[in-house]
């Protein structure tokens, strides 16, 4: 009741476009530590901090992963989301291992974040061929998706994006993953697939 008095309905829009497009990263990170008492969902918190994690500036970033522990991750799998944007690749690599490593143990709602968080990354990602450590973790992730209504689309599109970006080079792998995406979660990735072909004309693409 007293956050309701605190911020109202315009306070609150306020904040949300502060902490995703202020002018610094002072501004963003001051939004986000006041999201944290907002009466707002944990759900659309969630997914706020979810798009700050991807921010340039690393102090946002860290102040995006204090605000997901406070939604109930554990430290583990805040850190090794924010090790995944890492300019390191070896920290990089780590922390794709430790994420596959804990998502058997995650709860429904912590396992949904980490896994927009991991297309949002795939997404952002120039994978270098079939061995990528992101595509593989991917390969590894997709015959565990059956239910996943809104990853496993949504990464089946960012695949189709690689594989239009560079055919002949990440074609087989994307095509793979995309074969496993399709068993896993047959009806959404299939129409989002055909949604996707329906755009593409390069001929050799398309065949793909």
């Amino acid at each position: 009741a007293e956050a309701r008095q605190l911020f109202n309905a315009e306070e609150i829009a306020r904040l949300k476009l502060e902490a995703l497009a202020g002018r610094d990263a002072d501004a963003r990170v001051s939004a986000l530590r006041k999201l944290v008492y907002a009466p707002v969902s944990d759900q659309e918190r969630g997914g706020i901090c979810l798009r700050a994690l991807l921010d340039s500036s690393g102090p946002v970033r860290a102040e995006a992963i204090r605000a997901i522990e406070q939604l109930g991750f554990n430290r583990d799998t805040a850190d090794a989301m924010q090790a995944l944007f890492s300019g390191d690749p070896r920290a990089r690599e780590a922390a794709l291992r430790r994420i596959g490593d804990l998502m058997g143990t995650l709860a429904a709602g912590e396992r949904r974040i980490v896994l927009a968080v991991l297309v949002a990354a795939f997404r952002e990602s120039a994978p270098r061929d079939a061995n990528d450590p992101l595509l593989r973790l991917w390969q590894g992730l997709a015959p565990t998706l059956a239910g996943e209504s809104k990853a496993a689309p949504e990464l089946a599109r960012v695949c189709v994006q690689h594989l239009l970006a560079e055919p002949r080079r990440l074609g087989p792998a994307m095509r793979e993953l995309l074969d496993a995406l399709a068993s896993a979660t047959p009806e959404p990735v299939l129409r989002k697939l055909w949604d996707e072909i329906d755009t593409v004309t390069d001929a050799f693409a398309r065949m793909l």
